[in-house]
C-alpha cells in the first residue's frame, strides 16, 4: 500500500481537477473532511468518486435546505442560522464556511 499524505489545499486542487466544482466549494469539502478524519484520529482515503456520492456542497445552507428537503418542510423565510439547525437535525450538516456548506447526502 502506498500512502501519501496530502493538504487541504492538494485536495481541493484534485477535487476541482475530478469534479469541476468551484475552489471555495472544493476547499469546503476537503477542510470537512480533514476536521473528520482528525476527530476520528482515521486517515480517509483519497476517493473523489466515493465522496461525490456521499457529499454535496452548496453556496449556503438555505440552498441545501431547498434542495434536500420536501418543500412543504421548508419554513417561508427561511434564514440561513435556521437552514443549518434543519440540516443539523437531519445529521446532514457537516461544515461551512463564509464561501460554501457541505452536507452528507448518502
Amino acid at each position: 500500500m502506498i500512502v501519501k499524505t496530502m493538504s487541504v489545499h492538494e485536495v481541493a486542487d484534485e477535487l476541482c481537477r475530478h469534479w469541476g466544482m468551484s475552489y471555495s466549494h472544493a476547499e469546503a469539502l476537503a477542510e470537512a473532511l480533514e476536521l473528520i478524519s482528525d476527530s476520528n484520529g482515521e486517515p480517509i482515503e483519497f476517493d473523489p468518486v466515493a465522496w461525490r456520492c456521499d457529499w454535496s456542497v452548496y453556496d449556503t445552507a438555505v440552498e441545501a435546505v431547498e434542495d434536500l428537503f420536501d418543500e412543504d418542510a421548508i419554513p417561508e423565510d427561511l434564514d440561513e442560522e435556521e437552514a443549518i439547525e434543519m440540516l443539523q437535525d437531519e445529521g446532514r450538516f457537516e461544515h461551512a464556511t463564509s464561501h460554501a456548506v457541505v452536507v452528507f447526502t448518502a
